[in-house]
């Protein structure tokens, strides 16, 4: 029987740790023994987690400070438990922070299975040094972006590109009924708008892209605005619009409200990527606090803000930042996208071509599980 271990240290992590236990079991028919950390879709998959994940679900430095004991306490139980199991493999998922003290802690105690880390950390961002860090602590590194392999190569940790799991799903066909429950007439133009998925990102985003639906609107009568969001953020962006504005919809449901646009005002982040990945055009926005600017224009080292623009080395998709993060250049750039059929396409077909660099021949969960079964039989 294989044991193979997992660290998931948050919701993203239990997800792809489902879905890669979901492809380790279609690929072998031995028996696999799951343990170590993980969430609710990993356990539904057969996994044992020694505590609740959500112990290590923390954000931000002021959140975590409190917590450093117990956090201490967490490392050094999972520490001991997996020296104690001795499994085939270890997997750590993302969660960098508390993922790296681990594999510090087994790699002073000598421990003789293989450790793997899944999603690599932005190092073609900020703070490349980390590429040396993970290259002393793992044997092997499963990464999300083709561009990511060479930053940690160069430092001598074999690295498989497995490709993004966002494309592991496709999205559900648009529902007529959607535009009905909504109140929204079949010729509506219809405006995707994510401000956010944080308060402080909604109460900073909001107020300007109100003032973009009002310009668009007053050219654009048939424009309609779905924001999709998360129940409990529901009342803070329904608090940034006036209750008279029927054209302005929120909804929990965010794949209909995808599936149904025509083009998106979205902010930067992997929603960028999923928008692109539905082949609807866009434009990103995004603000951050004074101090905040400062902080990120010394650190961060790439050029754009979408992972698309990114990965083309190129503004496909309009980006207005910081103090160009204004109504007139929003409004201005969505237009187009909204009513000529050739921007559209333009920015469509520059989308599918990128994406397609993205893909892999097989499915990111399948291509992780190959990488994995190899790594077991040549140890």
């Amino acid at each position: 029987m294989m044991k193979i271990a997992i660290i998931a240290g948050e919701a993203s992590g239990d997800n792809l740790g489902a879905k890669l236990m979901h492809a380790l079991k279609e690929q072998t028919t031995d028996s696999i023994e799951f343990i170590g950390i993980g969430g609710p879709k990993m356990i539904r998959q057969g996994f044992t987690s020694l505590f609740d994940m959500h112990h290590l679900s923390l954000m931000g430095f002021a959140e975590i400070v409190p917590h450093i004991p117990k956090l201490l306490g967490y490392i050094n139980q999972t520490v001991s438990f997996l020296l104690e199991q001795q499994p085939d493999i270890l997997i750590t998922i993302d969660s960098p922070g508390f993922t790296t003290a681990v594999a510090k802690k087994l790699r002073k105690a000598n421990c003789t299975f293989t450790l793997v880390h899944y999603v690599a950390p932005t190092v073609w961002a900020y703070k490349p040094r980390r590429a040396k860090k993970f290259a002393k602590l793992f044997d092997h590194l499963m990464v999300l972006f083709p561009f990511e392999p060479p930053y940690f190569e160069k430092e001598g940790l074999t690295t498989t590109f497995v490709g993004h799991p966002l494309f592991e799903d496709d999205l559900p066909p648009a529902a007529p009924e959607f535009l009905d429950q909504h109140h929204i007439p079949n010729n509506a133009t219809i405006l995707l708008a994510m401000p956010g998925s944080r308060v402080n990102e909604i109460n900073r985003h909001m107020p300007i892209y109100k003032e973009t639906f009002h310009a668009l609107k007053a050219s654009i009568p048939t424009l309609h605005v779905m924001i999709p969001t998360f129940e409990h953020l529901q009342n803070t962006i329904s608090g940034h619009i006036d209750t008279s504005l029927d054209y302005i919809h929120i909804t929990t449901n965010k794949e209909q409200a995808i599936a149904h646009a025509h083009a998106g005002l979205i902010k930067s982040g992997t929603s960028s990527l999923e928008v692109a990945k539905n082949n609807i055009p866009m434009v990103v926005a995004y603000k951050v606090s004074y101090v905040s600017y400062l902080i990120i224009k010394q650190l961060v080292k790439v050029k754009y803000a979408s992972i698309v623009n990114i990965v083309a080395n190129k503004e496909i998709i309009p980006e207005f930042l910081q103090y160009d993060c204004t109504s007139d250049n929003l409004a201005n750039a969505l237009t187009p996208l909204l009513t000529d059929e050739q921007a559209q396409n333009s920015q469509r077909q520059a989308l599918r071509a990128t994406l397609d660099t993205l893909k892999t021949k097989q499915l990111p969960s399948t291509e992780a599980a190959s990488t994995i079964l190899r790594l077991i039989d040549t140890k």
